[in-house]
Parts: structure tokens; sequence; C-alpha cells
């Protein structure tokens, strides 16, 4: 299928980029019409914890998060052999100024979505009509990132808490697409570095905790006088 868009600048020199390797999926009924399964893995507790508290491991992913933050989204002109075209023949007016938000909101959420990637290896992009003061749909989006710990199903509904309280997503105005690094072994899984670390993440966390130990039952030394 052809995309219309412009390049980030027609004008200068073409610069290859490289790609994040990652699958995305749309959220959708079942035949049966039940709602698709939102799960997670066992081991995205634990790599949560080693965010949260190693800091060599949050810098390094913090780093690549806003490595893609700085990433230009754009829409382009596909050929017949399905390559994206470095200088397309037209483009809808304003739409790359408005795909996902904007540019502003497109950073926002590559950064949010490289977090996601690199801990648990998989989020979701939800996108739905901002309201007005009424409480009526805009032509306005909003579009952000969900952690696999926001989004749930419950009682034949997504329902998304980002800390703020529960509130039911409406299906027939929302967009929630699944986007995950799929594993080598089961690729409808997630995948991310953490899963081949976690020995030395755990070896790092156990001599952080001793040397805490060793530093707090160490008896301190009392100078005396003359």
């Amino acid at each position: 299928m052809a995309r219309w868009g412009t390049t980030p600048n027609a004008d200068g020199a073409v610069v290859k980029a490289t790609a994040v390797v990652a699958s995305a999926a749309k959220m959708h009924y079942e035949s049966s019409g039940s709602l698709r399964k939102v799960t997670k893995q066992q081991w995205q507790d634990e790599a949560w914890r080693h965010y949260e508290e190693c800091g060599e491991f949050a810098f390094l992913v913090d780093l690549i998060a806003k490595a893609m933050g700085r990433a230009r989204l754009y829409i382009t002109q596909v050929d017949d052999e399905g390559r994206p075209m470095e200088t397309p023949d037209q483009a809808p007016a304003g739409v790359n100024e408005t795909v996902l938000g904007g540019p502003s909101t497109q950073a926002e959420l590559l950064r949010d979505a490289g977090i996601q990637l690199g801990v648990p290896g998989e989020c979701y992009l939800i996108g739905h009509p901002e309201r007005d003061a009424e409480g009526k749909a805009t032509d306005r989006e909003r579009w952000f990132i969900a952690s696999v710990e926001e989004l749930t199903e419950r009682a034949g509904k997504y329902v998304l808490d980002q800390g703020g309280g529960a509130r039911e997503l409406e299906s027939d105005e929302t967009v929630i697409v699944r986007i995950w690094v799929p594993s080598p072994r089961r690729h409808a899984l997630p995948s991310s570095q953490v899963q081949s670390n976690r020995r030395v993440l755990r070896l790092i966390e156990r001599l952080t905790q001793y040397v805490q130990s060793r530093g707090s039952a160490s008896p301190r030394r009392r100078s005396s006088g003359p």
C-alpha cells in the first residue's frame, strides 16, 4: 500500500537511517467477540526492579530511549517493490505535522517506547480523540504509551490505569496497538536484553546489598583526644 509524505529534509543530503527491530499489532476482538488478552510475563517484574534499582542499567536504557526520541517520524511514498522513496512525488498537506500528535508528541512517544522496549520488551500505543469541556469528542487526537501493567481487559472492556484511577477505553473510538520485541524462540512473546542478563543484574544487586550491609555493620572508629 502506498503511503504519502515528505522526507525530513528534501533539499539536503539523504541520510541512511537504521531501524528498531520490533513488531506491532492492533488489538481487536477475537472471533468469539471477547477481547484480545493483555498478558504479562513473570520476568518483566524482575526487569522493572533492576531498572529501578540498578543505576548502570537504567542509565543505558535511558540513553537509548533519548536517542530514539530524537528520531523523526514521517510518512513517505512506497514504490512498487515496497521500498520507501527518498523523494516522493506528492503528499497530503500537513500530514507529517499532525501524525501521532506532531513532532513534539512523537519525541515523547519514541522515548517512552524506548524505555518500555528496553525493559519489559513491549508496550501499547494508544490513541483516542480529545474531548472538550462538555465531554464531546473533538477533531484532535491524543496519543500516548502504556505499559503492560497499565492496560488490562475487564468485563468486555479495555481498562487503563496509569496511577490516577482506572478508566474504561471506548472501543469504537480508541486505537490500541501492541508493540513488542519478538522473542526468537516464541515470536508472539516479548523479549529484551534483561532476559539474557538477569544473572549479571542479580549479581550486581547482591554485591550492592553486600557492600551496603558491610558498611552499616562496620563499627565507627572513635578518635582519641590528646
